[in-house]
């Protein structure tokens, strides 16, 4: 995966955290697959799906993560942060110049992605052929 996608993933998971804060400390690209077989959608192209995982650390004794129920009792690594991992998917345009500059980042609780039904109405493929990096992050 290229610096600057693990940069804005990095990022957004920050953004997103209102609750909690997180640091980035690897990030595991298992798979890497031509998404719907290789469907183009418009002038962006054909996209590809990346599924992997993503760890995390976390400060328990930051005032943004005690609200974290138990968190006080997680194993803690040298650094004295609870480290974690969360599994993702990634819809990215095979021709990383043909992506928008945006992504559409969906957390799921244990569950699957649903967003880009809301979204793409069942399916018409609205994100990709706007160029949309699409990412689904879960955790449990």
């Amino acid at each position: 995966m290229s610096s600057k996608l693990c940069t804005l993933f990095a990022f957004i998971l920050f953004l997103v955290s209102s609750l909690a804060h997180a640091e980035v400390t690897r990030w595991e690209t298992a798979k890497r697959e031509p998404y719907q077989n290789g469907k183009t959608f418009g002038d962006r192209g054909a996209y590809e799906k990346w599924i992997g995982k993503i760890h995390l650390a976390i400060d328990p004794q930051n005032e943004h993560n005690r609200q974290i129920v138990d968190l006080n009792l997680a194993p803690q690594n040298a650094k004295k942060l609870v480290e974690f991992a969360a599994d993702f998917e990634m819809l990215v345009p095979a021709d990383r110049t043909k992506a928008n500059g945006a992504v559409f980042y969906e957390v799921n609780n244990r569950g699957k992605n649903t967003a880009g039904n809301l979204i793409d109405g069942g399916g018409d493929d609205f994100l990709c052929r706007q160029g949309f990096v699409v990412l689904w992050s879960g955790w449990i």
